[in-house]
């Protein structure tokens, strides 16, 4: 019987995760730069359902991007940077079988610079963004990605719906989904609370007769 109970309660926790983090996703752009010796190309532009958090931290003297609007406003801006330094894992040699360092290396063997590199970022969803600008560290634009004409002839974005009536249906998709996890947690939770309402009924039964 407790075996029954754990499972019932494993059940809705289980449910309340999923309606918890469906209610959290958001339409986000998910976007990929690749560096190059210098140069700066998008080798991923897709719009998508995800999770969006603010960047607290973000680097100082760095490249930074900006989703800009329709009528030209900034609607978000991102400072990053390309991580071009390799770090080495430290190799068994290094060490004694007592676990101390017997090597110093000396820095050719712990780090390297590399020329080429890439980010990936989670933007937010804009319905008036017309484009994402990139800038070097001198501010100077380096790369001008498109989205409204992406969306339409779909080279690097794809479409998640066609018109605002596909959008709809897919909302309501969604609406019933939720509705029938929210039910499902429900009935788990009633079914739980009988089992343990019978189980006490069960227990105090047994100890009347017992005196």
């Amino acid at each position: 019987m407790k075996k029954i109970i754990a499972f019932g309660i494993c059940i809705f926790i289980l449910s309340i995760s999923t309606i918890i983090a469906n209610a959290a996703q958001q339409d986000v752009y998910i976007l990929i730069l690749q560096y190059n010796k210098g140069e700066i190309s998008p080798v991923f532009m897709n719009k998508a359902k995800g999770y969006f958090h603010e960047q607290v931290s973000q680097p100082e003297n760095a490249y930074h991007l900006e989703v800009i609007s329709l009528d030209g406003k900034i609607l978000y801006t991102q400072k990053f940077d390309f991580q071009l330094e390799v770090i080495f894992s430290p190799l068994p040699e290094w060490f004694d079988e007592k676990g101390n360092q017997i090597y110093i290396p000396n820095e050719s063997e712990t780090r390297a610079i590399t020329d080429k590199a890439a980010v990936e970022f989670i933007l937010p969803y804009f319905d008036d963004a017309q484009r994402i600008d990139v800038y070097d560290k001198n501010d100077e634009l380096k790369l001008s990605i498109p989205l409204k004409e992406k969306q339409e002839s779909n080279e690097i974005q794809k479409v998640v719906s066609e018109n605002a009536e596909s959008n709809e249906s897919n909302a309501r998709e969604n609406n019933q989904d939720s509705g029938v996890l929210l039910g499902s947690a429900l009935a788990t939770l009633l079914v739980g609370a009988f089992i343990f309402e019978m189980i006490i009924r069960k227990r105090r039964k047994e100890y009347l007769e017992r005196r």
